[in-house]
């Protein structure tokens, strides 16, 4: 069976390369992008990610306005929303446009390896 494909996106390097990281250890295919344009071409590309990991902070694009253009382009597939300043109302416009899981950095990775899991498994929420 081929590996599920997991497309991360954040700014930050470090959480990047930490997140590529243990989701490979775990036997994922993984992609990584720094940028919504990055992410986009990825979302794009073939395969297709199953899974979407987010982080709301991007140089190029506001993270909640990437989510609704990945929910267009590469729906069903989960979105997990990744983010260091959630507040309720953020949380609550990430659901009502689509994120499957909503989760506060800093996070654990075998949390976050979790969600990934479960969405796989279709035990997520689904979107609407």
């Amino acid at each position: 069976m081929t590996p599920a494909a997991i497309l991360v996106i954040d700014d930050d390097s470090l959480v990047r390369w930490s997140l590529a990281q243990h989701l490979t250890r775990r036997g994922y295919r993984v992609a990584a992008a720094g940028s919504a344009a990055e992410a986009l071409a990825l979302v794009r590309a073939v395969p297709r990610p199953q899974v979407v990991v987010l982080d709301l902070k991007l140089p190029d694009m506001d993270g909640l306005a990437l989510l609704e253009v990945l929910r267009r382009e590469a729906a069903p597939c989960p979105i997990i929303v990744l983010s260091a300043h959630l507040t309720p109302e953020v949380t609550v416009e990430a659901l009502a446009k689509g994120a499957t899981f909503v989760a506060e950095k800093p996070f654990q990775l075998d949390t976050l390896c979790a969600l990934v899991q479960r969405a796989l498994e279709g035990t997520a929420p689904q979107p609407r």
